[in-house]
């Protein structure tokens, strides 16, 4: 085994706490601090330290080519001595001869190829425990075992120190035994502080382990001194805290940018939003507006129809109650007319209006029943001239080809906060005969596609959806009872 030999060495240099070796192995070097000089590092690796510093730890194969030689200098080999290191074990090596052990730290006091160690410690694999020892000769040698067995692949701090007097080991800060020495070491001249090998022939064992912040003092360090070695902290905690605020730094600059982008992102999507949605709501006020304007003429043209009607058959009484009435239900839906939307109490005023004229013009020859299951019917609105368009096609298509017996059902529900129901239902001649006319069909549809085009004009400027259903009332034959038509209304 090759040493070194650190010449003209001053042992005033050393540490004012008696350190005269100190290896922590930073940047990837075997130098000892106190120093300057390197130790002889074979076979080895840097590897991640206890903290994650990046190569600060020196790793082991536990292999005859992997060792660390501290050197032959007296100074390192004190009388008083204390060793303490960081220490990692990876595997036990069972291979090799002799003592079952894995060399940790072995310097020699004789040639001899038993009971030659000066200090030493070791990992002994078969109880898996640590073992410190110092021997005068082979007459003499005194030991320690660690109270509990050590976990592989974990980071232990280990320190073994003696005197003439006495001798200790702690593990992990703690001091786990103590025993009388009572002789003075003696060292081999010119032997090597050996890391990870025995440099034995008989006993030739290795170690597999990470190894860091090595020192060594000449003296016996007390059990505060030994503690604080344990709970040192990283050493590059403020390199490391100076990284991390770097990088929450540019974090929360990166973040802030991001931010700053998607919110100025927002803002002008808010704007080509906002100007669509003006748009929208124009062309759906402006498409509303052509809408009515097509519906009220259609309403009134068939209420001058019967107005005329009945002045052309000289029923002139009729004619006159007929007008009366008309008169109002004009003057209610011109008032509401430029609104775009009227209360539950407005539409089923208009409604009933209606219904009335039109039982005149069919003379009183059918039955009218309303029944209102929603509360506040003077604050809940709807879209204006829902419901008469329905009513209409239930008199004119369905019940005005009846023979008798004509009865008409409206009623309205509350179904959620958003929507309620109409239900208008008359016991007339159904769609069989409707289909069967091109023309009612055509009035019918038409009727039917202004609710269809109003809801969908609705649920783009509100988001509210609204739909309308019919249904065809049979008996067992197949024959038609008349029809219902649901209509879900959007509350607006």
């Amino acid at each position: 085994m090759s040493s070194i030999v650190l010449a003209g060495f001053n042992l005033q240099a050393q540490s004012k706490d008696g350190m005269v070796g100190d290896f922590s192995f930073d940047d990837g070097n075997a130098i000892n601090a106190i120093t300057g000089k390197s130790a002889n590092a074979v076979g080895v690796l840097y590897v991640n330290d206890r903290f994650g510093n990046p190569k600060s730890a020196l790793y082991l194969h536990g292999s005859p080519r992997s060792y660390l030689n501290l050197g032959t200098d007296d100074f390192i080999k004190p009388r008083n001595v204390s060793f303490a290191m960081w220490l990692k074990i990876e595997i036990a090596v069972q291979g090799g001869t002799g003592y079952q052990f894995n060399p940790i730290l072995l310097t020699k006091n004789s040639a001899n190829d038993d009971f030659y160690e000066a200090y030493a410690i070791a990992y002994d694999f078969k109880v898996k425990k640590i073992s410190a020892a110092t021997s005068l000769s082979e007459k003499l040698q005194v030991r320690l075992n660690s109270a509990d067995t050590i976990s592989l692949n974990a980071w232990h701090h280990l320190v073994f120190s003696f005197n003439t007097d006495s001798m200790f080991l702690y593990l992990d800060g703690a001091l786990e035994a103590k025993i009388y020495k009572g002789f003075v070491t003696p060292f081999l001249e010119g032997d090597s502080v050996m890391i990870g090998h025995s440099a034995n022939k008989k006993n030739e064992r290795y170690l597999c382990a990470a190894v860091d912040d090595i020192k060594i003092y000449n003296r016996v360090l007390s059990a505060t001194e030994v503690t604080e070695l344990y709970e040192a902290p990283n050493p590059n905690r403020l390199k490391h805290n100076l990284e991390w605020i770097a990088f929450v730094s540019i974090f929360i600059l990166l973040i802030v940018m991001i931010i700053f982008l998607i919110v100025r992102k927002s803002r002008i999507e808010l704007r080509k939003k906002e100007l669509k949605n003006a748009l929208n709501a124009r062309m759906i006020e402006l498409e509303t507006r052509a809408m009515r304007m097509q519906m009220n003429p259609h309403f009134m043209f068939n209420a001058l129809n019967t107005l005329q009607r009945f002045i052309l058959e000289e029923d002139f009484e009729n004619a006159q109650g007929y007008l009366s009435k008309f008169s109002k239900l004009l003057r209610k839906v011109l008032e509401s007319s430029d609104e775009e939307s009227i209360t539950i109490e407005e539409e089923i005023e208009i409604i009933q209006m209606y219904v009335e004229i039109e039982k005149l013009r069919f003379g009183n020859t059918f039955e009218f029943t309303l029944v209102n299951e929603v509360t506040e019917t003077n604050r809940i609105k709807i879209p204006f001239m829902f419901v008469q368009p329905l009513v209409e096609n239930a008199i004119w298509h369905g019940l005005m080809h009846k023979a008798d017996h004509r009865k008409l059902l409206i009623h309205f529900k509350k179904i959620d906060e958003h929507h309620l129901m109409c239900i208008v239902e008359d016991n007339g001649v159904g769609r069989s005969y409707v289909n069967k006319n091109r023309d009612l069909i055509k009035k019918k549809s038409l009727a039917l596609d202004f609710i269809k085009q109003r809801i969908d004009i609705i649920h783009k400027a509100t988001g509210i959806k609204g739909a309308i259903k019919i249904i065809d009332k049979k008996d067992d034959q197949n024959n038609s009872l008349g029809t219902i038509v649901e209509i879900i209304i959007p509350i607006i």
